[in-house]
């Protein structure tokens, strides 16, 4: 059994080979909650309705996209606030100091650390199998 409804914001869409869906707003299909939808393929069509292998669909307002926006002019763009992303510390400048390390946090490590760090040799042989 069909039953009809409406459905508002509607687009056709074409699968191919002559076949065709079309999506839209429904708000009072037998088993659907109102909102958007995605039919199934249509069978028949004609001025104002679409007929689908479940529903008859009486067609409202067609799907009208928003207006883009106008491009920017070069005066604009030119205008507009430039914003510089810095990702460390001394990104872009090689003369610039890092920022303070707090030390306190590394108090806890062994003190064993420090001379590892001044001798190669020290890591070769802790690193050995």
């Amino acid at each position: 059994m069909k039953t009809v409804s409406h459905l508002n914001a509607w687009e056709i869409h074409d699968i191919g080979d002559g076949r065709s869906y079309a999506s839209g707003v429904c708000g009072d299909h037998y088993r659907l909650r109102p909102g958007p939808i995605t039919t199934s393929e249509i069978v028949s069509r004609g001025d104002g309705w679409i007929e689908t292998i479940n529903t008859h669909f009486v067609l409202g307002a067609p799907f009208v996209p928003p207006p883009r926006p106008p491009k920017p002019t070069p005066g604009e763009l030119a205008r507009r606030p430039k914003i510089t992303i810095r990702l460390y510390p001394n990104y872009g400048d090689p003369h610039r100091k890092p920022a303070a390390v707090d030390d306190d946090k590394f108090d806890s490590l062994p003190s064993w650390l420090d001379d590892v760090e001044d001798d190669p040799s020290l890591v070769a042989s802790i690193l050995k199998p």
